[in-house]
């Protein structure tokens, strides 16, 4: 957020006669008015001013990266997606980024400069397989997953301290949407098992630890026969993917993507990393119909949505972070070897 706040920032400044000004910076200029109770109208014609001021003036493929503390999260977050990143292409995994990643590869090389988040997308049938892998060659090193966070997301995520990245599970759907109605009614009716397997297992007792998403998957295929067909089964040749609905405690969106717009898997550079990514990552953005119109994620987002801080960490000054990155820098250092070795063994 600091970064951006050379670019864009509106705040109130006291004078000593007590009237409040309201401070505008567009892109290093300081505009200074009167703050006046102004109309919900009228503020909404200034952000859309604003707006078309920093996306006719700045590339927003040029923004510097981020500084401070919050750099230091993200080249702690990258270290752990490198060690990821080892250990599924030593088990043959295929994974790719998503989401906000993506957005990041492919218009800063990297990290959104404002963001500090990972997800990674990856098979249902590996995501099973994940905490036997997890336990076999990171517990050890001090890397741990948890199924939930304490905002009752269900979703393996995988640990260093307080610095998390998110699996995401993609599954095949049963039978292939040729139109765009045709995909809405699946996402209706993947919603409606969504909601009906909440009203047995509430979100509560997913945070408490009473269960996990591997125990509901039989009720959650139960659901899938009755709502959706009743010989509900996943089918690779659709060539169609939707999030499993499982994973879904807390989501109420999702779509049906196309996998030619994921697979084959390019790589992609994020930060000083080469990571699996989508074929057509712009059309595959667009079909999630979270980001706006095609090609919107190359612009700026949308500034009442805010998007300029998704992250909600903390980041103390009493934090060692140094100490972070170089314990994980190890750690990384020790796992690679290991494969040395047992390939070269091999």
């Amino acid at each position: 957020m600091g970064i951006l706040q050379n670019i864009f920032s509106i705040k109130n400044q006291k004078e000593k006669n007590g009237k409040i000004y309201k401070v505008t910076t567009v892109l290093g200029l300081k505009l200074k008015t009167l703050n006046i109770k102004r109309t919900l109208s009228e503020v909404s014609k200034e952000t859309k001013l604003l707006r078309t001021i920093i996306e006719k003036s700045i590339d927003i493929t040029k923004i510097p990266k981020a500084t401070g503390n919050l750099r230091k999260v993200q080249l702690i977050k990258t270290k752990i997606l490198q060690i990821i990143d080892v250990i599924l292409k030593k088990y043959h995994m295929q994974y790719w980024i998503d989401f906000g990643t993506l957005i990041g590869a492919i218009r800063h090389k990297g990290f959104i400069p404002w963001d500090d988040d990972i997800d990674l997308c990856i098979m249902k049938d590996d995501y099973l397989k994940l905490p036997e892998i997890f336990d076999k060659e990171l517990v050890r090193y001090g890397l741990n997953y948890i199924y939930c966070d304490d905002a009752g997301s269900q979703l393996i995520k995988l640990c260093y301290n307080d610095y998390v990245v998110d699996f995401f599970p993609m599954e095949y759907i049963n039978k292939k949407c040729y139109t765009e109605e045709e995909k809405a009614i699946h996402v209706c009716k993947w919603l409606e098992c969504r909601n009906a397997f909440l009203k047995k297992y509430k979100v509560k007792d997913f945070i408490s630890g009473k269960y996990n998403q591997f125990e509901v998957i039989p009720f959650v295929n139960t659901l899938k026969q009755q709502i959706i067909d009743i010989s509900y089964k996943e089918n690779s040749t659709t060539n169609q993917v939707i999030r499993s609905l499982e994973t879904m405690t807390v989501a109420t969106k999702c779509a049906v993507f196309d996998c030619e717009y994921i697979f084959p898997l390019q790589n992609l550079q994020f930060e000083d990393l080469s990571l699996p990514a989508p074929i057509d990552p712009l059309q595959h953005l667009y079909q999630s119909g979270e980001y706006g119109e095609y090609g919107a994620v190359m612009t700026f987002p949308r500034i009442q949505d805010s998007g300029f801080a998704h992250t909600q960490m903390n980041y103390s000054s009493d934090i060692d972070y140094d100490n972070i990155l170089h314990e994980l820098t190890n750690i990384y250092e020790e796992i690679k070897n290991e494969n040395k070795v047992c390939t070269a063994s091999n």
